[in-house]
């Protein structure tokens, strides 16, 4: 009977070591023998909390998660992180040559799997590492080729991370220093023919240019090196070489380079028919490589309308609406495949529990609601189609905006925009929709166990 749960009267650690228990209270003789501190027999009350914010909790996932809990406590697992980074940094400015490189990214995938990543952590058993815009950075601590430009900026990405979460012991400029020493080895790999168009270098640069949106405010660091390795995508289409991970990091690389051309209202560097053939193939219309798809076309559209003739503008704003009708038909076709899958909605309304400071002078709040998301996943794909979309209607209106304050010295010509004045009234009622949801999905974002990443 020891050891049999339910049954055995044992105290916890006589079940514990599957020994026989003596049963003495209130500490067991057996445990004092052993040196061990018994934490007596009583059993403790489990409570499955189930609310409209955590509608997935069961008594299975309850107990799987204390087991955990109890399981770090017993084995000491409260690492200290700054303790790992120091390991990490050890290895790579130590006098021996060679490091055991796959030990090295997994310390690294260790780090953000606590900081970085929501909780619960990257699962172990995803196949395909483009079904999340998360998991692109355990694709790259899975690498095996030895890259020292690509260490170096997992370490410059870790100790980020790590001074976020916690505040303490270690200091910008120390994650500046960080990042200039990693920025210097991938300059230098740039140059090498055998390295330069690996797979692992293009990892160190999208390693190295998520760093830049946690230490710089602007984006003009980016800017630096991402006409750089713009040839290098050119040319490695041009040598038909594209591995598996090749794609999967260039679609983390090509978020980057759309969000970041969407708001500076600027072409992208690379043409959209090259960052087509760098992400494809993807599995399906509904995945993330084909949203991407989709997204890419829209930088240069939007950089047109503030460029072109104002007879153009009618094409422009025609592609424009075109464009968001083609992401709200993936939104429902995403939504849909969603539901299919798994029975869930992509995300739904609770009551908000954050405290607005503008909300003080009034009796209701301006979001009396919040969004939960069915994942992180979803929040991530949701989001950035639903940015994308509002930014769109946002330039859409603002034309119509101009014409009808008399700002514009072109005022015939914008009206020939073709479009007529229900529509607009619909685009209007459509921005404000989605302005107010992507406002409510902020509290979401901000969640503790989302991890830094929901904050980006």
């Amino acid at each position: 009977m020891v050891g049999i749960a339910g049954k055995s009267k044992a105290c916890h650690d006589c079940k514990r070591r599957r020994v026989k228990c003596d049963l003495t209270t209130p500490a067991c003789f057996r445990c004092v023998k052993a040196g061990i501190s018994c934490r007596g027999y009583e059993r403790s009350t489990l409570w499955v909390h189930r609310t409209q914010a955590r509608p997935n909790v069961y008594a299975l996932s309850a107990v799987k998660d204390a087991k955990m809990q109890q399981r770090e406590r017993e084995n000491g697992q409260s690492v200290d992180l700054k303790d790992v980074l120091q390991h990490m940094r050890d290895k790579l400015y130590s006098s021996q040559l060679l490091y055991h490189v796959p030990a090295f990214r997994l310390q690294a995938l260790s780090i953000t799997d606590k900081t970085y990543h929501p909780l619960p952590t990257v699962t172990n058993n995803c196949d395909d590492y483009t079904s999340t815009p998360a998991s692109w950075f355990k694709a790259v601590c899975q690498m095996q080729n030895p890259n020292e430009a690509l260490d170096h900026s997992l370490l410059a990405f870790c100790a980020i991370q790590i001074r976020i979460t916690q505040q303490s012991g270690i200091s910008y400029d120390e994650t500046i220093q960080l990042y200039n020493h990693a920025l210097s080895k991938i300059i230098a790999i740039l140059d090498s023919p055998v390295d330069g168009g690996s797979d692992e270098s293009l990892a160190a640069i999208i390693v190295l240019s998520t760093c830049e949106l946690f230490l710089f405010s602007s984006a003009s660091s980016w800017n630096a090196h991402a006409k750089g390795i713009s040839e290098m995508l050119r040319n490695r289409v041009a040598s038909g070489e594209t591995t598996k991970s090749w794609s999967d990091l260039c679609r983390r690389l090509c978020v980057i380079c759309v969000i970041q051309a969407t708001v500076q209202k600027r072409p992208l560097i690379l043409e959209p028919d090259v960052w087509r053939q760098q992400i494809r193939p993807y599995s399906s219309p509904t995945s993330f490589g084909g949203l991407l798809d989709l997204a890419v076309d829209i930088p240069s559209i939007m950089a047109s309308v503030n460029t072109v003739s104002q007879t153009d503008l009618r094409q422009q704003v025609n592609q424009l609406v075109q464009k968001y009708r083609e992401l709200e038909e993936w939104l429902k076709n995403y939504t849909k495949h969603v539901w299919d899958s798994n029975q869930t909605s992509v995300y739904w309304s609770v009551p908000s529990q954050a405290s607005n400071p503008t909300d003080d002078d009034y009796a209701e709040k301006l979001f009396p609601f919040a969004l939960i998301f069915s994942s992180m996943a979803n929040a991530t794909v949701w989001i950035f189609t639903s940015s994308m979309m509002l930014d769109i209607l946002d330039t859409i209106l603002l034309l119509h905006s101009d014409q009808n304050d008399g700002t514009a010295p072109f005022v015939d010509e914008i009206i020939d925009t073709g479009i007529a004045p229900d529509m607009l009234d619909t685009l209007r009622v459509d921005a404000d929709r989605l302005s107010r949801l992507l406002c409510q999905s902020i509290e979401y974002c901000y969640h503790a166990d989302n991890g830094i990443l929901a904050r980006r």
